[in-house]
């Protein structure tokens, strides 16, 4: 049996997701393969399909037909990853996985009926890595647009645990996918077919928050190396390259090396971090003076007030204490 998630509320080409899921069921009848087909009804129901996929006790074959944010809410709540076997077919506005693991958008692909097949087929072609969130949804804790959604501790229920495929990241990038989630700015982006623009236009207009206000933070990565900024604007923990609708922010990030990139912004001019947005976009900043980048497997991030924090895309909280950690080879990817 597969289980086709689709969002209707992903992307912006309605018909082009309706042809693809066409021809998806066309080729499963064609292989002899149940399926059914699930709408997600609205936020929350990605979750709860995961994690009741995941606790059946049996390896599932899950497809998922629609963006990065219904692909981390599926994941959200998992509690074994081992238990499923998960095929992305991309109809976001962003599409990070998909430009990640170097997939086409299926709606646009020529070669879309042989994709499809390969997938229909449900082959394992990677066992890709899952970086861990963790924080306390008590005392600082404010709820983001996502919900504080997460597996939630048996010992303490305060303390959350949120798994994701791309990135995650506090300060900046965080507030700015907290913006596009609470206002029309996506909406109205992704009905011009511009969706990608998004994260680019709030970006800018975030930008100027971080001359205004300053915002201190401390690093610690592996238990060993330890940074301190005094004027902080965002780090990220990347399991791929991309984020934000196609940002390069780690060019080398691997999902299969067992280590998370970080990448760190921060006690940087004013024009020298202008420079920067259009040099990630084409993943040339590594050579500008102040961006920080490393790898690791634990960090533990602490910032002087609380800020939003994302998880590919989707932002369940705001917090001044948060830590990331990796599951090495935790997902089967059928692509």
């Amino acid at each position: 049996m597969y289980h086709i998630i689709t969002n209707p509320s992903s992307g912006s080409g309605k018909n082009a997701d309706n042809r693809l899921l066409s021809e998806l069921e066309s080729s499963l009848t064609r292989a002899g393969i149940d399926y059914e087909i699930i709408y997600t009804s609205g936020p929350g129901h990605a979750a709860a399909l995961g994690r009741t996929l995941s606790r059946t006790g049996s390896e599932e074959t899950v497809l998922i037909l629609g963006g990065d944010g219904t692909i981390n809410e599926f994941l959200s709540e998992i509690s074994e990853p081992s238990h499923i076997r998960l095929g992305i077919l991309p109809a976001g506005s962003g599409n990070d996985l998909a430009r990640g693991l170097g997939l086409p958008d299926l709606r646009n692909d020529p070669e879309q009926k042989e994709t499809i097949a390969r997938i229909t087929a449900g082959n394992v072609c990677r066992t890709v890595d899952l970086g861990v969130l963790e924080f306390s949804a008590a005392g600082n804790a404010q709820e983001g647009p996502s919900g504080l959604s997460g597996l939630r501790s048996e010992k303490d229920p305060s303390n959350v645990r949120r798994l994701f495929i791309i990135s995650s990241g506090i300060g900046f990038d965080a507030a700015v996918c907290a913006e596009s989630l609470r206002s029309g700015e996506k909406d109205f982006f992704n009905r011009l077919h511009l969706g990608k623009l998004t994260y680019g236009y709030l970006a800018l207009k975030h930008l100027a928050s971080y001359f205004s206000h300053k915002t201190g933070c401390r690093l610690l990565l592996d238990g060993t190396k330890q940074l301190h900024l005094r004027h902080f604007l965002f780090a990220a923990a990347m399991n791929h390259s991309y984020e934000g609708g196609g940002y390069c922010f780690a060019p080398d990030a691997s999902d299969t090396d067992g280590m998370l990139n970080l990448l760190v912004i921060g006690d940087m001019p004013i024009l020298r971090l202008f420079r920067s947005f259009p040099a990630a976009h084409a993943g040339k900043h590594y050579r500008i003076k102040g961006v920080r980048h490393y790898t690791f497997r634990r960090a533990v991030i602490r910032s002087t007030e609380p800020l939003w924090v994302h998880v590919d895309g989707e932002v369940p909280v705001k917090t001044d204490r948060i830590s990331y950690s990796i599951l090495p080879q935790a997902l089967k990817l059928i692509v």
